[in-house]
């Protein structure tokens, strides 16, 4: 029996991504960040267009739902978790 999900390795390896052909957001290969995939369960609905889903401990490998935190935005996600790498004002 075929298992449900396949996972592959994408982004360099700090990605995981599983095989869901019929998820709306699949790729065109039928791939979908399992990250992603964990969140929308998490939260009961499918992810909107620029939502972001940050690994808490840095390890994109680690995809248990505690570990995932969401934002809204790419702009909210930088923000909150990456500070130094925004523009400083002058």
């Amino acid at each position: 029996m075929r298992k449900p999900f396949i996972v592959r390795h994408c982004g360099k390896g700090r990605y995981k991504a599983v095989l869901v052909p019929d998820h709306p957001d699949a790729s065109a290969q039928g791939y979908m960040l399992e990250h992603r995939l964990v969140m929308e369960q998490k939260i009961g609905r499918r992810l909107r267009k620029g939502e972001v889903v940050h690994h808490v401990n840095g390890n994109g490998m680690d995809n248990r739902p505690d570990n995932l935190e969401l934002f809204a935005s790419p702009g909210k996600h930088t923000a909150a978790r990456h500070p130094e790498t925004l523009r400083r004002s002058r």
